[in-house]
């Protein structure tokens, strides 16, 4: 950005045109706008070019306009485009959104230079002339009387505020939001589609307006032939579309897959080490975890598909490199990436890595740890709490049969006290079979074997949940 900076500041100061102003300055946009300005006063009018860098209006970022006042104390200034169009026979588009690199910058200020000092005459003559200037002053008074829904100002010859107790700040913000408005326009709707090409779908938009403004009408009575749009305007429209556009899809893919082959591996082995971990395999005492199985792993694949959406998140480059090429992308990245949504995308970014992270915590912890003396239940996935079994409260442990299509039996254990540790989808067949019931043989624990839940339910009914229990009043009553 101070790249663009130094260019605007360098090119108005070499300007042999400008050279001629009677006052050079500094003049501060509203606030709220991230903009700069610099003020020259003509001979009989003022120019204030501002490169709005943020808040000229919303989805507009690094916009160059050139603003017109009678006299620059003045509340209300007409934008140098709409200007054209009283002043010329047709109409000229003299604004550039989206600059991002310095050779765009310099261009910009080549054209509008040029096309100011083109029209000095003629824009010395408007202001000269009472009747155009009370026709395009009295068009602006009604229309931002009307957006502010009352009668601020009245033109007399000049712009007079008829409200002189009316908060500053609260008109400079209703006057900024007003210019947005038409400022927006030029990048989406009818008028956008007169900027891009296509002027019979804008003169359609334009003549459907509701309330079309002086600048609309005049614009809806011109061919296209008539509207002048650079070069220049069309790429950076065209640019800014790779952007925001559905053909910046196929770019937002690859890049997102080149840099899930890049950051993947080295993601998937932190959230590894986090689900190694939370399984207990660094802790000594932890003998066997039914979460330690490679079938358990495939759960680690999700750091592998969301990593290259990650690296995005905090480093557009990849993405820009496509959209813009290698020349531009990182004038791009810095120009059109700053601000909001950098931090929107890096809180984005550590959100999707903290749910990564804690997802592998929560898949390597949940299951049942067997250690030397007790075995700890930690079944519960949305939970941390967990609760702790010595080997001599098992009643038994019920290797039963059917629940899998595999025809793999699975381990339930039952307690003294009548509840169940039931291991179903933890342990794989391996596990339990080489691990688990050698050790449950070695604490003495009893291990039965059922052919299918049926008949583990008829040895223990109770813990059928199909079993309806016979009521207090229903005892009573035989």
């Amino acid at each position: 950005m101070a790249e663009l900076l130094k260019v605007f500041d360098e090119k108005l100061k070499k300007s042999p045109f400008l050279r001629r102003a009677a006052v050079k300055g500094e003049a501060p946009p509203a606030r709220g706008a991230k903009a700069v300005g610099r003020l020259y006063r003509m001979r009989g009018y003022s120019a204030l070019f501002v490169f709005s860098f943020k808040g000229a209006a919303p989805g507009v970022r690094n916009f160059l306009e050139c603003r017109i006042y009678e006299n620059d104390k003045d509340a209300l200034y007409i934008p140098l485009s709409r200007l054209t169009g009283m002043i010329t026979e047709g109409y000229r588009y003299l604004e550039y959104p989206f600059i991002a690199t310095e050779e765009q910058m310099g261009q910009a200020l080549d054209e509008l230079l040029a096309a100011l000092e083109e029209l000095e005459p003629a824009i010395t003559s408007f202001f000269r002339e009472g009747e155009k200037k009370a026709q395009l002053y009295g068009e602006l008074v009604d229309e931002v009387n009307r957006y502010c829904g009352e009668k601020l100002f009245s033109y007399e010859g000049r712009v007079i505020l008829n409200d002189e107790e009316v908060d500053p700040r609260a008109l400079e913000r209703m006057l900024r939001f007003f210019y947005a408005y038409r400022i927006s326009s030029a990048v989406a709707g009818p008028f956008s589609d007169f900027l891009n090409g296509r002027p019979v779908k804008a003169l359609d938009g334009l003549a459907a307006a509701r309330r079309p403004d002086g600048e609309t009408v005049r614009l809806v009575a011109l061919s296209y032939d008539q509207v002048a749009v650079s070069d220049l305007q069309k790429r950076l429209f065209a640019l800014n579309k790779r952007q925001n556009g559905l053909m910046a899809l196929p770019a937002i893919f690859l890049a997102a897959a080149g840099c899930a082959l890049l950051l993947g591996p080295l993601l998937a082995l932190v959230c590894a080490l986090v689900y190694y971990a939370s399984a207990g395999g660094f802790d000594p005492e932890v003998l066997i975890h039914t979460a330690r199985n490679t079938e358990q792993l495939a759960y680690l694949s999700a750091p592998l598909l969301f990593s290259g959406i990650l690296w995005l998140c905090f480093d557009v480059r990849p993405l820009f490199f496509l959209l813009y090429g290698k020349k531009s992308y990182k004038d791009y990245a810095c120009a059109l990436h700053t601000g909001f949504e950098r931090r929107a995308t890096g809180i984005v970014g550590a959100l999707l890595l903290a749910g990564m992270l804690s997802l592998s915590f929560m898949i390597g912890r949940c299951g049942v740890a067997f250690k030397e003396n007790y075995f700890v239940d930690q079944n519960s996935f949305f939970s941390l709490e967990s609760v702790n079994y010595t080997y001599d409260k098992i009643e038994q442990a019920a290797l039963i049969g059917g629940r899998y299509s595999s025809g793999q039996d699975t381990l339930v254990l039952v307690l003294k006290d009548g509840q169940v540790v039931d291991l179903y989808g933890r342990p794989s067949s391996a596990q339990l079979e080489g691990q688990i019931l050698p050790l449950l043989e070695d604490k003495g624990v009893k291990i039965e074997k059922y052919a299918d839940m049926e008949a583990f339910f008829a040895v223990y009914p109770q813990l059928d949940p199909k079993t309806e229990t016979e009521s207090p009043a229903e005892g009573n009553g035989k």
